[in-house]
């Protein structure tokens, strides 16, 4: 039995922070309860539960760190859930993995923000320590990390940017063209930030955010995504914790098993690995089961309207480890 379960889509602190959003949609963890406790129902068979925190990848593509630490912590809380349902069935096997890091999250970045009170930071907001910063500036920053500054932030730069912008009601196009528009922009930005976390926009944050606002993007969706980068990056800077990309990374990510079978997922593996385990654990025979779902080399999903296909590669997966390995212990 198969099913797949995706993660929440709007982000966990602002389901927690408004009673409407939490009416309609379910956290994490309550969408994988209830998941485990239909599929387990009068069901000898066992089955496949596919559960993701998508939300965690979200808010790390925008560099939204306060939404990014409290997906990580339902995600969390969700695995501890299934973790303590696996102890009672004693048949279940836990894996949890991830396909890569985003956003590459450098804590204690050393920053001059806000030096002598000053209205205007010395550091470009987004910028790590790097020999790029300014002559004026010393190499002797305090090693300062302030992760509880992110207790402070209630609202997800996603929806502080787009009530900002509905606050304002009017199309982009006005906005980027008339600077009394965007000033209201800019200036309904800050308010979002400072009602939603308290803090009070620097000037070099306010121009950091007009420059988002300027971007030479032609859709809706890419003006609020850049908005919610200029954003994001300024609640970053007040727990001073920098960013190196906006993307993914290369780094190696966490492998956690539990119950029967989590034995065979130890130690340093590629990721196609842990497929290949789960497969033969489960006695599937993935060649077969690919033929089908394919035929003349490619793979035709099934749902998608027309279906697409993806040429599937000449060699075989990989049955040994090699490359940038996971690292891996039981929880």
């Amino acid at each position: 039995m198969l099913r797949s379960l995706v993660g929440s889509e709007m982000c966990i602190r602002d389901r927690s922070n408004n009673a409407s959003i939490a009416a309609v949609q379910p956290s994490l963890t309550e969408m994988a309860t209830k998941a485990v406790e239909l599929l387990s129902a009068d069901n000898s068979d066992g089955f496949f539960l596919f559960v993701e925190g998508s939300k965690i990848d979200k808010a790390a593509h925008p560099n939204d760190v306060a939404s990014h630490l409290r997906e990580i912590l339902e995600y969390d809380n969700a695995v501890g859930a299934m973790k303590e349902w696996a102890e009672q069935d004693g048949e279940t096997l836990i894996v949890s993995t991830s396909d890569h890091e985003t956003g590459g999250v450098t804590l204690a970045r050393g920053t001059m923000y806000n030096k002598d009170n000053s209205t205007a930071g010395t550091e470009a907001v987004i910028r790590v320590e790097s020999f790029l910063n300014s002559p004026e500036t010393p190499f002797n920053y305090a090693y300062a990390w302030y992760p509880d500054q992110l207790n402070n932030v209630t609202k997800s730069a996603e929806l502080m940017a787009r009530d900002a912008f509905d606050t304002v009601g009017q199309p982009w196009s006005t906005v980027v063209s008339d600077e009394v528009v965007r000033t209201q922009l800019i200036l309904e930005a800050a308010e979002q930030v400072r009602a939603h976390s308290g803090y009070v926009l620097l000037d070099d944050e306010k121009e950091l955010i007009e420059k988002a606002i300027l971007t030479d993007v032609d859709s809706h969706s890419a003006h609020l995504y850049a908005l919610r980068k200029s954003l994001g990056s300024c609640i970053s800077r007040r727990a001073h914790i920098g960013w190196t990309t906006w993307g993914h990374t290369g780094v190696d990510v966490n492998l956690y098993s539990y119950g029967p079978g989590s034995e065979k997922l130890r130690g340093s593996m590629e990721n196609s690995q842990v497929g290949n385990v789960i497969a033969e654990l489960l006695d599937m025979d993935l060649a077969a089961e690919t033929a089908k779902w394919s035929s003349d080399g490619q793979f035709h999903h099934p749902g998608a309207s027309g279906g697409y296909s993806v040429p599937w590669p000449d060699t075989d997966l990989p049955k040994q480890a090699k490359g940038q390995p996971n690292c891996n212990s039981e929880f």
